[in-house]
């Protein structure tokens, strides 16, 4: 431009424009949030983990603070050490041959209620002594997410604080291996649906969600409590219409089950407190994800469940399997059938 000619006035106008959109454009999508119900890209799932229930520890315990856990155990103690064990040395035991392949190292244990007996602090501390949190301050290998149950606050509210201090609250979620995990304590009441319907405004649609509390949503004792008698499980259903839910796990019945509620694979391990002494060994890799159950008393698979989780044009076959040992009476609750 030579000395002297001033700039048209339609560029003047144009240079303006493009100075006042390009920054507000760049203001508005900076550190925006993705949208929920929009898809975003995720890695594969790639997670093992193990559920247990009904820990009951203090059950027939005596009253003596000095009574070393570790060398003088009662029953139940002793029932919650060999599933410690177990569950420490059983990566690489090969699975069911009809899922083929191995347990990985597990990477938490989730424990979903009646942690202890009648909620007192001295059989809190034997919880804590035995299951630990983060998988180095007990004899469990694992850190430990546990949900409080009916039996934890039969006396006072020391379970329920313990959690607090351990996880921020008798609700609350976190994240492991591409899955967001939500606690919901006994069972979603008025509070634990809020925290919930807080939470899941944070995800969107597209989110792998897996729920745990203790009371059960159908099957043997669902009806006998206050979760059973309100209109709790309907407004969970609708807080979870819409989502990508892998499973719910609870406890309370001591019957290890599977079933499905309301389209969802709802799992229960059992517990050590009554016949059916059983853990859960979930497993998910890429589009399949495999429930397993171990029985500890006779050391073997009692049941599995695996599905995909791939769009309907690319599903593996669903698998159901059911086993035991000739002699052995209990069954489990077990109302799965193949899609």
């Amino acid at each position: 431009m030579s000395p002297g000619r001033s700039i048209p006035k339609r560029a003047i106008i144009v240079l303006g424009m493009v100075l006042l959109v390009v920054p507000l454009a760049l203001w508005r999508s900076h550190g925006k949030s993705p949208i929920p119900g929009h898809s975003q890209p995720r890695p594969p799932i790639h997670l093992t983990f193990l559920v247990a229930s009904d820990t009951h520890l203090g059950l027939d315990s005596p009253e003596d603070p000095s009574r070393d856990v570790l060398k003088q155990p009662t029953p139940i103690e002793q029932r919650n050490l060999a599933m410690i064990e177990r569950m420490n040395t059983l990566a690489g035991t090969p699975l069911p041959p009809a899922l083929g392949g191995s347990v990985e190292t597990p990477r938490a244990l989730l424990v979903t209620g009646d942690l202890t007996e009648d909620g007192e602090e001295g059989q809190w501390r034997s919880f804590a002594q035995l299951y630990g949190l983060n998988g180095r301050d007990g004899l469990l290998h694992l850190p430990v997410y546990e949900s409080g149950g009916n039996h934890d606050h039969q006396k006072a509210a020391v379970v329920a604080e313990h959690i607090r201090a351990r996880h921020g609250g008798p609700n609350y979620a976190f994240d492991l291996g591409g899955i967001h995990f939500i606690s919901l304590g006994e069972a979603p009441d008025d509070q634990g649906l809020a925290f919930l319907g807080a939470d899941l405004r944070t995800k969107d649609a597209t989110t792998p969600l897996i729920l745990c509390f203790h009371l059960p949503l159908q099957g043997p004792w669902a009806e006998r409590n206050w979760f059973g008698q309100g209109n709790y499980r309907e407004r969970l259903r609708t807080l979870l219409a819409g989502r990508k839910v892998l499973a719910i796990f609870h406890g309370h019945s001591h019957i290890t089950s599977a079933y499905r509620w309301n389209g969802i694979d709802v799992y229960n391990p059992g517990s050590v407190k009554h016949s059916q002494r059983a853990f859960l060994v979930v497993d998910i890799r890429g589009e399949a994800m495999t429930v397993a159950a171990w029985n500890l008393d006779f050391e073997g698979w009692w049941w599995w469940h695996r599905k995909s989780l791939a769009p309907a044009s690319a599903k593996l076959p669903e698998l159901v399997g059911l086993q035991a040992p000739g002699g052995f009476q209990p069954q489990p609750y077990f109302l799965l059938q193949p899609r």
